[in-house]
């Protein structure tokens, strides 16, 4: 019985286990200046990424929205236009990037930036 335990604990451990790492994103404002949201619940969106998945959570209802991730030398790798974006939105890095990348969600009212790396 001792070696089934065994057994079964070095199965469950050998598992390999996945979770989206969170991209931190400060907001922008029109005029470029870095705004600090420290309120207990934010209402600026949040994006995480599971590999080349990204996906970006949002509350509020965010219209007319420019989505692009770029790689260190300004490359874009990504670029979707959306006139509404709420609740989650989730796309795929194609082109299989390495580094440091940058993901940018423009709106009417300014801009998200966040920066993130895929090995």
């Amino acid at each position: 019985m001792k070696q089934l335990i065994a057994i079964l604990l070095i199965a469950l451990l050998s598992i390999p286990v996945y979770a989206d790492e969170v991209i931190p994103l400060s907001y922008k404002g029109n005029i470029g200046e870095n705004i600090n949201d420290n309120r207990s619940l934010s209402i600026v969106p949040t994006a995480s990424h599971d590999g080349h998945v990204i996906t970006i959570h949002s509350e509020k209802v965010l219209e007319d929205v420019g989505i692009y991730v770029t790689d260190a030398h300004g490359t874009i790798l990504f670029c979707a236009e959306e006139s509404i974006l709420t609740g989650s939105y989730t796309f795929i890095l194609d082109s299989n990037p390495k580094g440091t990348l940058f993901l940018v969600i423009q709106t009417n009212e300014g801009w998200y930036e966040g920066e993130f790396s895929l090995k």
